[in-house]
């Protein structure tokens, strides 16, 4: 149903026809996305109203987990309960600065899987792209990312820690940040949807993917050896977290190269991600409806 003009439009939806010709696939995909934007919007703001209609303190709940976490590990570091080692910012601002990122990713990557899978019993009865209801949850996702941005804005006040010329240049970082937990949850979301043991598995699995990524902790305090190592060194998110937070708080860009390899990266998974979910979903609404 066209929102603009009310009319029935007709879409096919077919898995084997569509990757057998790729040019036309990516056509589909494109005139779906541009045609779903107002939709998009519409669906995002049911689900926020939905989400927080008899919550009293709203959006801050998008806000607590980085600042309870920041204060937390901030009061431990204090009283030699951990040690992440020193940086070149205050400590609690480069732990609330980090956590703010992560926080960005861990909701790009569970929000298209959670987005969809709350619309299954729609799109069992109409034909909606699922590009409308993927570009719901980056509204939803742009949300969360302008509320951090502000919450990092107030680090900034409250840590009095200066403004320089690539402060700006973080959001574009976090915007690669979010493109590529998206990316992510596009690849996962196709089994995902048939399986509810990855929806159970992926809050775990962040967890786990954050201890071994520089989100707390200095990178330069990483011992030169040893398997932890390794793996924080093959992490991808360790450079996109480090190159923005780098950003940000105006430090000298150390891992830069590795940053645009990640982007480069993120480009390919997010058009497999994409032609994925787009073949997937008539298989996956077809068992829904079994």
């Amino acid at each position: 149903m066209s929102l603009e003009s009310g009319h029935l439009q007709t879409h096919e939806y077919g898995a084997e026809s569509t990757l057998l010709r790729p040019s036309k696939l990516l056509r589909m995909m494109w005139r779906d996305i541009v045609g779903s934007r107002q939709l998009a919007i519409i669906l995002a703001v049911r689900d926020l109203r939905s989400q927080y209609r008899q919550s009293l303190l709203g959006l801050f709940w998008i806000l607590a987990p980085p600042i309870v976490i920041a204060v937390g590990l901030t009061v431990a570091q204090q009283n030699d309960l951990v040690n992440f080692g020193t940086a070149k910012i205050p400590n609690g601002a480069y732990i609330l600065i980090g956590v703010s990122i992560w926080q960005v990713f861990a909701t790009a990557v569970s929000g298209p899987l959670q987005v969809v899978g709350s619309y299954r019993s729609v799109l069992t009865k109409v034909v909606v792209p699922p590009e409308a209801i993927i570009l719901s949850s980056m509204v939803k996702l742009g949300i969360t990312m302008a509320l951090q941005i502000v919450l990092i804005f107030f680090a900034f006040l409250w840590f009095r820690l200066p403004f320089t010329p690539t402060t700006l240049m973080g959001i574009p970082a976090l915007i690669g940040v979010a493109a590529f937990g998206t990316a992510v949850g596009l690849l996962v979301m196709p089994i995902g949807l048939l399986y509810r043991d990855i929806a159970l598995a992926i809050p775990i699995i962040e967890k786990g993917w954050l201890v071994v990524t520089p989100t707390v902790f200095a990178a330069k305090h990483l011992p030169p050896g040893g398997v932890y190592a390794l793996v924080a060194r093959l992490n991808p998110m360790s450079y996109l977290v480090m190159t923005t937070r780098q950003l940000v708080a105006g430090e000298s860009l150390t891992v830069l190269p590795q940053f645009f390899g990640v982007m480069a990266l993120m480009l390919v998974m997010l058009l497999i991600g994409l032609v994925l979910v787009r073949a997937a979903m008539p298989l996956v609404i077809e068992r829904w409806s079994a």
